[in-house]
């Protein structure tokens, strides 16, 4: 059963601390926050969600973060990920991630029939943004 965190504004929702558990990485709450803000303000994500450990609630100092981005395709923009990537490069936090970004029309084919990473997210993920 996944978890939702729907957002009613263009802002993450502040309740995702209550379903993530972050790894144990100073500032990372901060760190989290600063990075959903810019994905969504920067690079104009429309669904965010988190996967793999966070969301399983099983970090450890290690792990990552795992975003799976949803965003309509932009014709400046041929790297997506590339682009996500920069935009947390750019904050003064670091937050150790791993970053996918589909259009809505790959992850509506994605979810059809889930498969390795896509399953997890589909089965597991934590949706902490949506517009």
């Amino acid at each position: 059963m996944n978890a939702t965190l729907a957002a009613s504004s263009t802002h993450a929702t502040a309740r995702w601390h209550e379903l993530i558990a972050l790894p144990p990485h100073r500032d990372a709450a901060e760190a989290f926050d600063a990075a959903i803000e810019a994905l969504i303000r920067d690079f104009g994500a429309e669904v965010i969600w988190v996967f793999g450990s966070c969301a399983r609630g099983c970090p450890t100092r290690h792990s990552d973060v795992d975003f799976l981005i949803i965003r309509s395709p932009k014709p400046d923009c041929p790297r997506p990920a590339t682009a996500a990537r920069l935009c947390l490069a750019r904050l003064p936090y670091f937050l150790p991630h791993d970053i996918i970004v589909l259009t809505p029309t790959e992850w509506e084919q994605r979810c059809r029939r889930p498969t390795g990473v896509y399953q997890e997210v589909a089965t597991a993920g934590i949706r902490v943004y949506a517009r």
